[in-house]
């Protein structure tokens, strides 16, 4: 009911995400967004507190978000503490999970969370060489 209510008046020219942070499974931020049905209304899919959080596969969060994603937080962990390590860092395969995303939603955007600078260096660099990120 609040978000029906707080987007009543919104349009779509300004996205707003709703993040998976403790949730267990996506399940319940789909219902969410199904019910309150808005264009500028979507999925933040943060990978790695899905990962140490979530009691279910992360493609599981894909599958059930599907093209709902709007954006993605990118950050890696070892599955036992939310880290916010680089993305090379961990036990997270992001050539496989970033590669998914780029089929179910293209226009689905990022932002990485990393805590290091030299871990976000790498990631970038990594990015980079990887083709999802131009120089």
């Amino acid at each position: 009911l609040f978000w029906q209510e707080f987007l009543a008046d919104k349009t779509a020219e300004i996205a707003i995400h709703l993040e998976n942070v403790l949730d267990y499974r996506p399940e319940y931020i789909k219902t969410v967004l199904t019910e309150v049905n808005h264009p500028a209304f979507s999925a933040c899919l943060d990978l790695g507190h899905a990962n140490v959080y979530g009691q279910c596969p992360l493609e599981h969060w894909l599958k059930v978000l599907g093209n709902q994603i709007g954006h993605v937080h990118l950050h890696n962990n070892d599955g036992t503490f939310d880290q916010h390590f680089g993305l090379t860092k961990g036990n997270i395969s992001y050539s496989h999970y970033l590669h998914q995303i780029q089929i179910i939603n293209p226009q689905a955007t990022c932002t990485l969370e990393i805590s290091s600078v030299e871990d976000m260096r790498e990631s970038l660099e990594w990015l980079i060489k990887q083709g999802f990120l131009k120089k």
